[in-house]
C-alpha cells in the first residue's frame, strides 16, 4: 500500500430531504470541505442509514483499493447513520490505515486507542438517536396536519397553499399569446401596462381547462387548446408566472381532475412510505375544508366530469397497440417515449406530445426504424469482431461494477469469514451479479459473437417475436423525428 502521503484526500458529504430544510445543504458542505483542502469530493443524496448510497460505495471503493489516504466529513452522521454498519467502516479505516477527520466534532478521530474508538463509537449512536428524532418528528407534524386539517404538501396544479390552506387564486397573473401585443417584448416587468395585460387568474385557467373538457370531449384536444394559448414552440410564456404550467400529458390532466382538493376536500394518506399511489378507497378524506376555493363541486364531478374521465379511459384502451418495439422508441426533440401508431398497411411511431407541447408532428414506419437498428447491429458486430480482446471491459455495466465493489467491501471485513449476516449479503449480492450479466450485456456480448449476427438476412428472417427478445437484450434507445436520429445499444 502507498504512503498516505501519496494517497488522495477526499471529502464525503451527505444529505436527505428532511435536512435541507434543517440548512445542512450540500452547497454548505461542499464549501466546509473545500475550504478545509481536499483533492475530491464524493456526495450522495439519500438516507445516511442506507449502506448502498452510490458515493458511499464509491469511497469504499478508493479506501480498499488503496487510492484513498484521508476522508473528510462535517459531521459523523454525514458518513453514516447506521449503528450496525458503523463496526464494520471502523475496521476498514484501521485495516487501510486511512485518516478520518470530522471537521465540527473534533477535527482528527484516534480509532488505535480504546478512548478514541468509545468516543467515535458514542457520536455514531448519537446520530442514530438524531435520525429517530427526525423520523419521530416528521411523523408528528403529518400528523397534526392531519388533525387540523391543514394543506398537505404540494398543491396541485394552479393551487396555492396560503396560510395552511389551499387557494385558488383570483388575482390576474397570465396573458393568452392571442391577447398579447405585437411589441410585448419592450415592455419590461415594471411597466404598468405590462401588469395590465395579465387579465387571467389561476382560477380562470382552472375554469377553462374544465369547461374545454366538457366541449372537446378528449384530453388531447384539450392539451392541444391549453398549448396553443399558453406556451410558444415548447418555450416559457413570458407572461406566465412561477407555478403556472401547463400540462404535458393526459395522464396528468386525468390525475389532476381526480384530485379532491378541486372539489374542497382534502386527501391524506394518498402515498405509502415508498411514495406508492393507494387505492383511492384507503385516502383518509376530509370533507369541505375550503369550499369557498373548490373548482367544482361533488354532484358537476359524478354527473359531468367522471363520465367523461371513463370515456378517455375506454377509449385509450381501444387503440392500445404493442409491436417488437414497445417501450424503445423516444422522441428526439422532447425525449418523450413514442406512442405505436396504425394506418391501413403500416405500423408508425410518433412522440406522444405531438400537437400538444412538442413540435415533433412527424411519424416513422417501423420498417424504417428496423431496417436502422438492423444496420446499427451488423455495424457493431464487425467493431467487436475486431476488438473481441477488448470486449469483456466493454460489456461490463456499471451496475454490474458497483456490485462487484459491495462485494470487495463484505470480502475485506475482518469478521468476513464468520459472520453469517455478512455471508448471507455478499451471496446475494454474487446472485444479482450474475442476474444482471445474464439480464443484459452478457447475452447480449453472445449475440453479437454469433457468426449469423453479421448478416442483414438473419435480421430480416427473424419474427416480429424473436425480433421483440433480441431487441430486449440488444437495444437502450432509439429518437426519431422525420427519421430514425439515433440508435444506441447496450453493448
Amino acid at each position: 500500500m502507498a504512503p498516505r502521503s501519496n494517497r488522495k484526500t477526499v471529502g464525503y458529504i451527505r444529505v436527505s430531504t428532511e435536512e435541507q430544510s434543517h440548512g445542512r445543504s450540500l452547497p454548505h458542505q461542499t464549501a466546509q470541505l473545500e475550504t478545509s483542502g481536499v483533492d475530491e469530493i464524493y456526495s450522495d443524496v439519500e438516507s445516511g442509514a442506507s449502506s448502498t448510497r452510490p458515493g458511499f460505495v464509491k469511497l469504499i471503493e478508493g479506501i480498499t483499493e488503496g487510492e484513498i489516504g484521508t476522508i473528510k466529513v462535517s459531521r459523523w452522521d454525514r458518513l453514516t447513520r447506521n449503528s450496525n454498519e458503523f463496526p464494520m467502516l471502523k475496521d476498514i479505516l484501521r485495516d487501510n490505515k486511512v485518516k478520518l477527520i470530522v471537521l465540527e466534532q473534533g477535527g482528527e478521530q484516534d480509532l488505535s486507542t480504546a478512548a478514541g474508538e468509545l468516543q467515535a463509537d458514542i457520536n455514531v449512536l448519537f446520530a442514530a438517536y438524531e435520525r429517530a428524532l427526525v423520523r419521530d418528528r416528521v411523523r408528528g407534524v403529518m400528523a397534526n396536519r392531519r388533525l387540523e386539517k391543514n394543506a398537505w404538501t404540494r398543491p396541485p396544479l394552479l393551487y396555492e397553499i396560503v396560510d395552511k390552506q389551499y387557494v385558488l387564486s383570483c388575482e390576474p397573473c397570465v396573458c393568452s399569446l392571442e391577447d398579447r401585443p405585437k411589441n410585448y417584448l419592450k415592455y419590461d416587468e415594471n411597466t404598468p401596462l405590462k401588469k395590465l395585460l395579465r387579465g387571467q387568474s389561476k382560477r380562470d385557467i382552472a375554469e377553462e381547462i374544465v369547461n374545454s373538457l366538457i366541449e372537446l370531449r378528449k384530453y388531447r384536444s384539450v392539451l392541444s387548446r391549453l398549448h396553443n394559448r399558453y406556451t410558444m414552440s415548447g418555450d416559457k410564456n413570458p407572461y406566465l408566472t412561477p407555478g403556472i404550467t401547463i400540462f404535458s400529458s393526459s395522464a396528468g390532466l386525468k390525475n389532476w381532475l381526480q384530485n379532491p382538493i378541486l372539489r374542497g376536500h382534502i386527501a391524506y394518506l394518498r402515498n405509502d412510505s415508498r411514495w406508492t399511489k393507494r387505492d383511492p378507497d384507503e385516502w383518509e378524506i376530509h370533507f369541505n375544508t375550503h369550499v369557498e376555493h373548490r373548482l367544482f363541486d361533488d354532484e358537476f364531478y359524478e354527473n359531468e366530469l367522471k363520465p367523461l374521465l371513463e370515456a378517455n379511459a375506454k377509449r385509450c384502451a381501444r387503440t392500445k397497440v404493442t409491436s417488437h418495439l414497445t417501450n424503445l422508441i423516444f422522441c428526439a426533440e422532447c425525449h418523450s417515449r413514442c406512442i405505436l401508431k396504425s394506418g391501413n398497411a403500416y405500423k408508425y411511431y410518433g412522440c406522444r406530445h405531438s400537437g400538444v407541447s412538442c413540435t415533433n408532428r412527424k411519424c416513422v414506419r417501423v420498417d424504417d426504424i428496423d431496417e436502422a437498428i438492423i444496420f446499427k447491429l451488423t455495424e457493431r458486430v464487425r467493431f467487436i469482431s475486431q476488438a473481441i480482446n477488448q470486449f469483456e471491459s466493454l460489456s461490463k455495466s456499471d451496475t454490474v461494477r458497483k456490485l462487484e465493489a459491495q462485494v470487495a467491501w463484505l470480502e475485506s471485513a475482518p469478521n468476513f469469514k464468520t459472520s453469517y449476516q455478512i455471508q448471507k449479503q455478499r451471496r446475494e449480492l454474487l446472485e444479482k451479479i450474475e442476474k444482471e450479466k445474464s439480464n443484459s450485456n452478457e447475452i447480449a456480448k453472445q449475440m453479437l459473437c454469433n457468426p449469423q449476427a453479421g448478416k442483414i438476412n438473419f435480421w430480416y428472417s427473424l419474427s416480429e417475436n424473436l425480433r421483440e427478445i433480441f431487441y430486449e437484450k440488444l437495444l437502450d434507445k432509439v429518437f426519431i423525428a422525420d427519421e430514425v436520429v439515433s440508435v444506441s445499444l447496450k453493448v
